[in-house]
């Protein structure tokens, strides 16, 4: 009985990680998981079949790659593994403060839109007010960091702003973009 309750327990946390990955996947998303058994194994099986499930499900817009057997490293490494990039998980980016599916969604919306803009990756999203998200936004360029306050529905300033980041190499260290035709923000020191 308690390994059913475990094996519902996994699902349903993978579940819930491809229910919020799915809402927001582009055109086709590849996501690497890291399984500490060997496929033969009776408990391997029931993964796989999931994974097939949530392929036919998406209609192969989310591929989820199985590298079993400890491939990627042991279970332990596995937190490692996900701050290295090395596997996939939910916490990319940090939503902070988003409680309902719907605002999660929002949130995501936010950080894709920022992203493209920008040229930037968003490390978090943080809800400080329905109408001010707080975004990290992280550079290619070592060290470039910034942090910067939108609307969920983004900005004339929020626009100007990601055009100038994405086209120089300037360290802003933050910005308020929720104005529609003010730009407020301080540059590194």
């Amino acid at each position: 009985m308690m390994k059913k309750f475990k094996l519902v327990s996994c699902l349903g946390i993978i579940a819930l990680i491809v229910f919020m990955i799915c809402g927001n996947a582009p055109a086709k998303t590849v996501l690497r998981m890291n399984h500490q058994f060997p496929a033969a194994a009776a408990g391997s099986k029931i993964d796989q079949w999931f994974v097939d499930e949530i392929k036919k499900a998406t209609g192969g817009e989310i591929e989820i790659q199985i590298f079993w057997s400890n491939a990627l490293g042991s279970a332990k490494e596995n937190l490692t593994l996900l701050g290295a990039g090395a596997i996939d998980g939910p916490d990319t980016p940090i939503l902070m403060g988003f409680r309902r599916p719907s605002d999660r969604r929002e949130a995501f919306s936010v950080a894709r839109r920022l992203a493209e803009a920008s040229g930037g990756e968003v490390v978090a999203v943080n809800l400080v007010t329905p109408v001010d998200y707080r975004v990290e936004l992280e550079f290619a360029t070592p060290g470039r960091r910034t942090t910067v306050h939108v609307t969920p529905e983004g900005t004339e300033a929020e626009r100007a702003w990601c055009e100038q980041v994405n086209h120089e190499n300037e360290n802003i260290e933050w910005a308020d973009l929720r104005w529609a035709h003010r730009l407020v923000f301080r540059g590194a020191a």
